[in-house]
């Protein structure tokens, strides 16, 4: 990742001289959202049939292709998993919320983070869950338990928020639930320890819904 010209005789890249097709069309721009009348009205116009008012138009232009579209590049450049620096990953990760320890090797890491805002789209849901192991070199069956009903106590005559009436007791509409996992042709590592596990499971733990419960992780 480079955020400003290296000159580096050996390469002449596109970076060294701005010269993108993006960049390009910014000298352009303003003048071209402006309508016709000016094209065809405009006064003093040179041997390229650029009038002043364009002229002057495209010095804004350059100074956005030279000054500012250099740093905007670089800053989508930092903001890009796949292509940022290992030092920014953890900053990118906290901004999406995502987990920052987990095991996984940095190319794994890298693929979350740049799809994660696609699947924000539905988290929450078990394709969310099974996209972000399938990733990890993970497959995850989850079992879902029966919800013990016997724990509502709405509609028995209490007053809410009366003496904790109903806010006594922790999450009790939760649902319980089992995982099983096995590695998948995603899997890169050597084996997966007892440390893994726990850090499996803490990864689960975080993407679960809220009304849900873990009863038991499992290895298969």
């Amino acid at each position: 990742m480079s955020c400003l010209p290296d000159f580096n005789g050996l390469d002449f890249n596109d970076t060294d001289f701005n010269t993108s097709v993006w960049a390009k069309r910014v000298n352009d721009f303003l003048f071209y959202i402006t309508p016709d009348y000016f094209k065809i009205n405009d006064s003093y116009k040179d041997k390229d049939q650029r009038g002043i008012f364009e002229r002057y138009q495209y010095v804004f232009g350059e100074e956005m292709d030279y000054n500012v579209v250099p740093y905007i590049d670089c800053l989508l450049d930092i903001a890009n998993a796949k292509e940022t620096n290992e030092n920014m990953l953890n900053h990118i990760a906290d901004s999406l919320g995502s987990p920052t320890d987990i095991f996984i090797d940095n190319d794994q890491y890298r693929t979350i983070l740049s799809i994660m805002v696609s699947l924000y789209n539905v988290k929450g849901t078990l394709k969310y869950i099974e996209t972000y192991f399938y990733i990890l070199g993970f497959d995850i069956t989850i079992i879902k338990g029966t919800i013990d009903v016997s724990s509502y106590i709405y509609d028995n005559g209490g007053i809410y928020d009366n003496n904790n009436t109903y806010d006594s007791k922790i999450c009790p509409i939760c649902f319980p639930y089992s995982a099983n996992i096995s590695t998948n042709i995603n899997y890169t590592g050597g084996g997966v320890t007892a440390e893994d596990l726990i850090q499996l499971e803490k990864i689960l733990v975080e993407q679960q819904p809220l009304n849900s419960n873990l009863t038991a992780f499992n290895l298969i």
